[in-house]
């Protein structure tokens, strides 16, 4: 795994196995990929072989960072030792810029619920992320970015600001941040955050990357959805960022119902024109 730096990768996109073969053929104007580590996990010839030889193929000519959907630093179990094998592997096999988990829960007592739920903050929990966090950087040998989730509900329990807390795992633990810029709009309009107060609270020099995706609306609830264009509210939080807090490397995400390859590079590109515009 790659020691973090502040280096800046540039604008890119989650990387599909529906694009692979396209992107292998044509190339791309993204600069680097994201993808979900699961998805090369595992025995070669069980399902992943093929798929992880053509993503060792495009990172000879892509950076690649990987997201751990497993990794989700709220829950309470013990590091699971037989995925940190495999996630290992496949850190040495690809050499990620970076490897990213959740700051969310997803599994109590051996039930899942597969989809990320929020923690509370306060010092209790700080305690025990921190902790988390530490023990995945000694299992991989390396510094993590944790991402920001969408919170559908809050507790009462919670006494410190969202920017507060991810400021102190930083300066607890050494790790970088990911911000799903639509969880930060969700949110404000779940909760009635200010997005902008927000924004600035965090200490940017911390982030790694910035992701951009969609959500939809049910019964007054905006959820994370990541199945559409961007919208214009989060391009307009993105804009603030590029001016306010300088370049800061850029991720699309369209996991849901994938789009075309040129869709999903027309995002790219708008992202990019926002931060030349800003001159980043």
């Amino acid at each position: 795994m790659e020691k973090l730096t502040d280096k800046f990768l540039g604008y890119g996109h989650g990387l599909y196995g529906a694009h692979m073969e396209q992107i292998q053929e044509q190339g791309s104007p993204a600069q680097w990929f994201e993808v979900t580590s699961e998805n090369y996990m595992g025995v070669p010839g069980l399902g992943h072989g093929f798929a992880l030889s053509r993503l060792e193929e495009i990172r000879e000519s892509f950076p690649i960072t990987l997201q751990c959907q497993t990794i989700s630093l709220g829950n309470a179990e013990t590091l699971d030792k037989e995925y940190i094998k495999h996630l290992k592997t496949l850190i040495n096999i690809i050499k990620p810029k970076w490897v990213s988990g959740f700051l969310g829960w997803t599994a109590y007592k051996a039930q899942h619920t597969y989809t990320q739920l929020p923690i509370p903050y306060n010092e209790e929990t700080i305690n025990h992320v921190t902790n988390k966090i530490l023990q995945y950087q000694e299992a991989l040998g390396g510094h993590l970015v944790i991402e920001n989730i969408p919170q559908y509900f809050r507790y009462n329990i919670s006494n410190i600001s969202e920017y507060d807390f991810l400021n102190e795992l930083v300066n607890g633990t050494g790790c970088k941040l990911s911000m799903a810029i639509d969880s930060i709009l969700i949110n404000s309009k779940n909760n009635k955050d200010d997005p902008f107060a927000m924004i600035d609270g965090l200490d940017w020099k911390n982030v790694a990357q910035i992701k951009l995706g969609s959500h939809t609306i049910k019964d007054n609830l905006h959820i994370s959805s990541a199945k559409s264009p961007i919208h214009e509210e989060t391009w307009s939080l993105v804009k603030y960022i590029y001016k306010n807090h300088g370049a800061v490397s850029t991720l699309i995400e369209w996991d849901q119902e994938i789009p075309s390859l040129s869709d999903l590079q027309a995002e790219v590109q708008k992202a990019k024109s926002l931060g030349e515009l800003n001159d980043i």
